[in-house]
């Protein structure tokens, strides 16, 4: 259990034949939470504020006092708030406090002006005492950076701004509250808003490249191993009239190498024309595969539909596996 000590006191031993000055210590224990709760449990500081002021209201009318009404009323939440910041300033600044009501001078009082209230809550003085703040401007409650009614407290207040940076949620919280060190803990504490973390949060980390398929990587010939494509149609001139034509691209897998070929239109005989005139130039490939990625996904239906039906064609299919080509399509 944390102990701490209290200012000596001077107590005159009649004893002794001449008057001397012995010292007692008052050795305090560590406060006790208000009714025992564990504030740790608690996700809301209006949440605590309302179940303690609850609980304050069952002990009244188990001393048969009875309450003016059925809800709670201001002036219950306000003293179940000052229970908590009592606890809470007895539990981090005991040394403090005993110095502030013996009138003896410690760091923290010169630094901040101490005092006591009529409540027995500890505030600061500032230069804006003359000022037309309301009290808790002008003498805020003094709070501890490291304890969980101060991360309450912020993030209420965080909520409050609507979920606005550090320092207009500093700027919120020193209206009543003066916490020490205190940008660094709401920093801390706005770091861990879910809401903030979603909104603000950088995109989703992109998930580990698969390795390239042997057919990419490994040696071989160019035009070995293609994939294809039709792009179109374009508008030619010929014979003084405007005429439609596809361009049948073939693709290296390996040198990423580009072969056109010029189709008249979108039948399986005309593919079969192209692929012949290719292979005649680049030689048989041992692999084709289909590309359909998503890019070409854009073109009208009446392409894609005709593509299929070229590239699964009996003709062409038999003619490929004649020459011992491993025909793939890519699943859309």
């Amino acid at each position: 259990m944390n102990t701490s000590v209290a200012p000596v006191k001077e107590v005159k031993d009649q004893t002794v034949e001449e008057l001397s000055v012995k010292v007692v210590e008052c050795v305090y224990t560590e406060p006790v939470p208000p009714f025992g709760m564990d504030y740790k449990r608690y996700s809301s500081v209006t949440m605590l504020f309302r179940v303690t002021a609850l609980v304050q209201r069952f002990i009244k009318k188990l001393k048969r006092i009875e309450c003016e009404n059925d809800h709670l009323i201001n002036e219950e939440l306000q003293e179940a708030e000052t229970r908590w910041i009592k606890f809470v300033q007895r539990k981090h600044y005991m040394k403090d406090f005993v110095a502030v009501e013996s009138k003896r001078p410690s760091a923290l009082q010169k630094q901040l002006g101490l005092y006591i209230d009529d409540k027995g809550v500890m505030r600061c003085i500032g230069r804006l005492d003359n000022s037309d703040l309301l009290q808790g401007a002008r003498r805020p409650i003094l709070l501890p950076k490291s304890d969980r009614l101060t991360e309450l407290i912020i993030e209420k207040a965080h909520k409050e701004c609507m979920h606005f940076g550090v320092s207009h949620t500093l700027a919120k919280t020193r209206q009543k509250y003066w916490i020490t060190h205190g940008r660094s803990i709401v920093k801390s504490t706005l770091r861990k808003c879910a809401i903030c973390k979603k909104h603000e949060g950088g995109p989703y980390k992109m998930p580990p490249m698969a390795p390239l398929p042997p057919s990419r990587v490994q040696v071989s010939p160019a035009f070995s191993r293609i994939g294809l494509d039709y792009l179109g149609p374009l508008n030619i001139k010929y014979n003084e009239e405007l005429k439609k034509v596809w361009i049948c691209i073939f693709s290296c897998m390996i040198t990423r190498a580009i072969h056109l070929e010029t189709v008249q239109d979108m039948t399986s005989e005309e593919f079969l024309l192209a692929f012949k005139r290719f292979i005649a130039q680049r030689g048989t490939p041992c692999e084709v595969v289909s590309d359909n990625a998503t890019q070409f996904k854009l073109a009208s239906k009446v392409i894609h539909e005709a593509w299929n039906n070229i590239t699964k064609c009996e003709d062409v299919q038999s003619y490929v596996s004649s020459l011992g080509i491993n025909w793939h399509f890519i699943v859309d």
